[in-house]
């Protein structure tokens, strides 16, 4: 089989999206399957640089030119090829910042406009290279965003084509009108070309196919997987000294950090407690960060926070051997938690907000736990209190350990993700042969 999968880079970034993504590109190839990754406007930085890659399409560049002014609509194949360089777009991704929906209200409704937006040649350019070149035998949009070349991947391949919801309803709801309903409306013109939408959880399914304005029997639930923790082994959380909260994700109000702070603050402060909080990842709003930095000054909590900035895979697993518990405590519905699962999948405890797919992740364990603990939403205070429970009872550490490797061995393993994944694609290849 030849699956096409076009999925929007987070440039010189790690994301949960992309880490999924190749997750299961890499388990379709490992079945013989040919498969080409094509990211759309910066190049897709994963761990591995393993997956075979087409060149970038939409590049990021080009398609703000193209929105703001005709004349880059018009500019020879030439100029596109400097502008779309991966070289360029990951130097220009290292100085992104956090994307605010309200300034890009009329990109999104034009990227999902398709050829009838003001990146038309984009669109031609895509599909010429999918019609001449690699000629798939189904393709598979990374998220609904993107969804503006479906319509045309109907019209000139007439081939299946398959959607994974990555989250992307808080951005569209975050979108100023007149541009929100707008895109409202063309996400579900778009979806009537789509064949397929995978969403992540059962307990998002519902609201996923109304955003989406998809029938339930056009949805399919896989869960998110993450490829087991290999390096350094799992974890042992009731060896590390002092006792340390981890929270590994960017930097940006929707994931909450804040909250941790004031739970570390009422830790040392008002509990006298001997606790560190080890903070990785981006910073994509670095007002917010200076907001967070005045807090732990003024809160004298400088001897314990220490931030590691961004880290990469090896960084990552040295990460959580030096964390007793995992949290980041987001503010918005998670539909894949991405960060969460990969500290579980090395042994490490939760304390996880009660909303998003985190209740139905920990559920999955049953009567055997789920290695975690759930707390209320945005509660700094239910956070602190789970913190001191835990450094209360080490032999709990020890078993939310062996609860959390449990669970994704067998609830949330890349094989499962890939077989599930793949008995989609062929029914739907069996289905159009039936009908052709």
């Amino acid at each position: 089989m030849r699956i096409a999968y076009i999925a929007a880079g987070a440039g010189d970034m790690y994301c949960g999206a992309c880490a999924r993504d190749a997750t299961l590109a890499r388990g379709l190839l490992a079945r013989g399957h040919e498969l080409q990754l094509i990211p759309l406007y910066t190049p897709i930085k994963l761990e591995l640089d393993d997956l075979p890659a087409a060149p970038i399409y939409f590049g990021g560049i080009n398609v703000y030119l193209q929105q703001a002014s005709a004349l880059f609509r018009w500019i020879p194949a030439a100029a596109d090829r400097f502008l779309d360089r991966p070289a360029f777009l990951r130097w220009v991704s290292k100085y992104a910042l956090e994307v605010e929906a309200k300034k890009l209200g009329p990109m999104t409704v034009s990227m999902l406009a398709g050829s009838h937006g003001r990146q038309k040649k984009e669109v031609d350019r895509l599909l010429t290279y999918l019609e001449n070149h690699f000629r798939p035998q189904i393709i598979n949009l990374t998220n609904s965003l993107i969804s503006g070349i479906a319509p045309e991947i109907k019209r000139r391949l007439h081939i299946p084509v398959v959607c994974t919801y990555q989250g992307e309803e808080c951005f569209v709801n975050d979108l100023p009108e007149p541009h929100r309903t707008e895109a409202y409306r063309l996400i579900h013109e778009n979806m009537q070309c789509v064949d397929r939408v995978i969403c992540p959880s059962e307990s998002l399914a519902s609201a996923v196919a109304a955003f989406l304005g998809v029938p339930s029997e056009k949805l399919r639930v896989i869960r998110t997987a993450v490829a087991p923790v290999e390096e350094g082994g799992t974890v042992n959380p009731a060896t590390v000294e002092p006792f340390t909260i981890g929270y590994l994700s960017v930097i940006r109000p929707a994931k909450a950090l804040d909250l941790l702070i004031e739970a570390l603050r009422i830790l040392v402060r008002e509990q006298h407690r001997t606790v560190r909080l080890l903070i990785a990842g981006r910073i994509m709003n670095p007002r917010y960060w200076q907001e967070l930095q005045q807090k732990i000054n003024h809160e004298s909590l400088t001897d314990h926070v220490t931030f590691l900035g961004e880290i990469d895979g090896p960084g990552k697993v040295q990460f959580m051997h030096c964390c007793s518990v995992f949290c980041v405590p987001s503010r918005f519905i998670e539909p894949r938690g991405v960060a969460v699962l990969e500290a579980m999948a090395a042994g490490l405890p939760t304390i996880l907000p009660a909303t998003g797919v985190y209740p139905e992740l920990l559920a999955l364990g049953g009567e055997r736990g789920g290695g975690g603990v759930l707390v209320p939403n945005e509660n700094a205070q239910a956070i602190a209190q789970a913190v001191t429970n835990l450094m209360d009872n080490p032999q709990t550490l020890i078993t939310l350990s062996q609860q959390a490797r449990n669970l994704i061995t067998h609830h949330c393993s890349p094989s499962d993700m890939v077989d599930r994944t793949l008995s989609e694609y062929q029914h739907l290849l069996r289905t159009r042969s039936k009908i052709t």
